[in-house]
């Protein structure tokens, strides 16, 4: 009964621990249940925080990047400073275009007047080639028809009086002008000028306006009187009196009117061809210089309408640069603001960041 008491007490003993047992198998398990929780959330607690600090790091390190970075900055000031340059650059090259269509106005209103004075020169020249032409064709036949009579040369061919004075030694002369000069060769009828010792001239002698009289004509010139108009003065026997339109008073009473016009004209022929050859140097020179002028002008004018056309495809060129220049400065107005925003948007982010630091 002892044993089998024990036996049983035993028996009670062993259901009792392994009740216990069970009750602590059962505790562990809660516990290392609530030890896997705690771990995991440990781990992700971990890895959040690993999470946010390299978060951190890549804010840290871009906004450093950004607040050391110049690079926005210099792009700024040089598309800035490349904005103005182009700027000035259209104002000068407008300037100049400016300055330039004002000299090419200038050079249009001198273009004309050079070819109006250049028309004006070859005309004047042409009319007096013309003239010149026609009075060297006169002389040359004269002198030809002279040549073939191999006579002496007549008083109106010698003679050379100042212009204005033609028709005074036409009437002066009248039909002896075209007497010869010199003795005949042999005896025989005609009209001679032989020459004589000449008395000493008046004061208005009309041989003070001869520009080369022959010997033979001054006892003929010496004594004749030479006025504007007839004052009717009186004359010594042997003085004539005569006007510069050819009107001739003698002293002995004998006048004259209209005479000697044909002679005259010979002499003004001959007066104006020498004036005409003195004359035309000047006018070919002129009429040269005028070409030469308005060639330089012309051609001035060329160059510098080409050297517009060229001057606006420059401004066109410059205008689009600076076009291009204010793009690129917006731009990079643009971009600097964009970059203080991120900056902005940076330290808001530091700053949650930290929260979330301090959290996990």
């Amino acid at each position: 009964p002892a044993l089998a008491t024990r036996s049983e007490a035993a028996e009670r003993a062993s259901r009792s621990a392994e009740l216990a047992l069970a009750k602590a198998t059962a505790d562990q398990a809660g516990v290392e249940a609530e030890w896997r929780v705690a771990q995991a959330a440990i781990d992700q607690a971990r890895a959040r925080l690993e999470r946010v600090e390299r978060e951190d790091q890549r804010i840290a390190a871009t906004r450093a990047e950004l607040e050391t970075s110049q690079d926005a900055q210099t792009a700024l000031e040089e598309a800035d400073a490349a904005a103005k340059q182009a700027s000035l650059a259209v104002t000068e090259l407008r300037a100049k275009l400016d300055q330039d269509q004002t000299r090419k106005a200038g050079l249009q209103s001198a273009r004309d007047d050079a070819a109006a004075t250049l028309t004006t020169a070859r005309a004047e020249l042409a009319g007096v080639e013309r003239e010149h032409t026609a009075l060297v064709r006169d002389r040359d036949a004269r002198a030809k028809r002279e040549k073939n009579r191999q006579g002496a040369t007549t008083a109106l061919d010698a003679i050379q009086v100042e212009a204005g004075y033609e028709r005074a030694i036409a009437a002066v002369l009248g039909r002896d002008a075209k007497s010869p000069l010199g003795a005949p060769a042999q005896a025989g009828d005609g009209r001679f000028w032989t020459g004589q010792t000449p008395p000493a001239p008046i004061a208005d002698s009309l041989l003070t306006h001869i520009r080369d009289c022959p010997e033979q004509l001054r006892a003929r010139l010496a004594l004749v009187h030479c006025v504007e108009h007839d004052d009717d003065r009186a004359l010594a026997p042997g003085e004539w009196l005569v006007t510069k339109a050819g009107h001739l008073r003698r002293w002995d009473g004998f006048i004259a009117r209209g005479e000697g016009s044909a002679e005259a004209a010979r002499l003004e022929a001959a007066n104006r061809l020498t004036e005409l050859e003195t004359r035309l140097p000047d006018l070919q020179s002129a009429a040269q210089a005028a070409a030469v002028a308005e060639t330089a002008t012309r051609e001035e004018l060329s160059t510098l309408q080409a050297d517009l056309v060229a001057q606006e495809r420059a401004i066109a060129q410059a205008i689009e640069a600076e076009r291009a220049a204010l793009r690129q400065l917006d731009a990079a107005e643009a971009a600097k603001e964009r970059i203080a925003v991120r900056l902005q948007e940076l330290g808001e982010a530091t700053q949650d960041i930290a929260e979330q630091l301090a959290s996990a």
